[in-house]
């Protein structure tokens, strides 16, 4: 290591950082393999948001692509293995490949009494849209940078503060990722509907 004792303080730092970017072990790539059985390799997982899967490429542009056109298990067991993990197959991505075929398995506008206003790209997002069907919950998510309709929507609930996730309960809103109320207010519609 060359003596680095009288060089200034920021280019101290820049050579810290350089060898810590060098040494730092690569981000995991996930793979996604169409129907068609094109092989695409992302920068990181990729979400599924509804009929859409989002996900980085190689040159940082966030793409998409129809979940319909995406072979979701082959997709896991192409990543484990390039990852050199075992591949353990996911139940859950059969059914949410069924939920966007048939438009009776998901909710709807209508029927639905929770809405998840959300994007593509944050996380705390994901993780309420996650803990929602865990739940067992009739939820609609709503892209609000997608769908313009969605982010009027979003704009009139959310009273003129920003930030998502936000989601509607029949009325009583939600601002932010909170675990306690949203498992609170999906029991309290599950109640009130039973």
């Amino acid at each position: 290591m060359p003596n680095t004792s009288r060089l200034p303080r920021h280019l101290k730092n820049a050579i810290g950082l350089s060898v810590a970017l060098l040494l730092a072990p690569a981000a995991a790539a996930d793979w996604l393999i169409t129907l068609e059985g094109k092989m695409i390799e992302t920068r990181g997982p990729w979400i599924v948001n509804g009929k859409t899967l989002t996900y980085i490429d190689l040159v940082g542009a966030r793409q998409s692509l129809k979940l319909d056109a995406v072979d979701l298990e082959a997709s896991e067991e192409a990543t484990a293995v390039k990852q050199g993990r075992p591949y353990v197959p996911n139940a859950s991505h059969s059914a949410t490949a069924a939920a966007a075929d048939d438009p009776k398995a998901a909710a709807t506008d209508e029927d639905a009494k929770i809405t998840l206003y959300m994007t593509s790209w944050c996380g705390y997002c994901r993780k309420a849209g996650k803990l929602l069907e865990s739940l067992d919950a009739d939820f609609v998510a709503k892209d609000i940078e997608k769908d313009a309709k969605a982010a009027q929507e979003y704009r009139a609930k959310a009273g003129g503060r920003g930030g998502v996730p936000l989601i509607d309960f029949d009325g009583e809103v939600v601002r932010g990722y909170n675990e306690r109320a949203i498992r609170q207010l999906t029991q309290k519609l599950k109640q009130a509907e039973g």
